[in-house]
C-alpha cells in the first residue's frame, strides 16, 4: 500500500495539469518513490521523437528507464534496450 503522503503528492501534481484528464504517475519500489512524478502531457519529446500526447504512466517509466525503450504491448509495459540510432538527443 502506498503512503498517504505519496498519494497526496500525486494528487497535487495531477491538479496542476492543463488537460481534461488529470493523471499523475511515478515509479515506486517498496512503496518508495524512485522516480519523478509525471502527468499526462500534450507535447513531449520521447527518444528523440515528438509525440502529440503521452500518458503519465508512460512518462514516469521513460523518465526512470531513461536509457531504455518503453512501449505498451498487449496491455503490459515493455522495457527494452534501445536500438542503435534511437538514443536520446541532448
Amino acid at each position: 500500500m502506498q503512503s498517504s503522503s505519496l498519494i497526496n503528492d500525486l494528487a497535487m501534481e495531477a491538479s496542476k495539469s492543463t488537460l481534461q484528464q488529470r493523471v499523475a504517475a511515478v515509479a515506486t519500489l517498496n512503496s518508495k518513490k524512485i522516480g519523478n512524478i509525471r502527468c499526462n502531457s500534450q507535447r513531449n519529446l520521447i527518444g528523440g521523437c515528438h509525440v502529440t500526447s503521452a500518458h503519465a504512466e508512460h512518462l514516469a517509466l521513460v523518465d526512470f528507464f531513461s536509457n531504455k525503450e518503453v512501449s505498451a504491448r498487449g496491455g503490459r509495459w515493455c522495457v527494452q534496450k534501445r536500438k542503435k540510432g534511437k538514443d536520446k538527443k541532448g
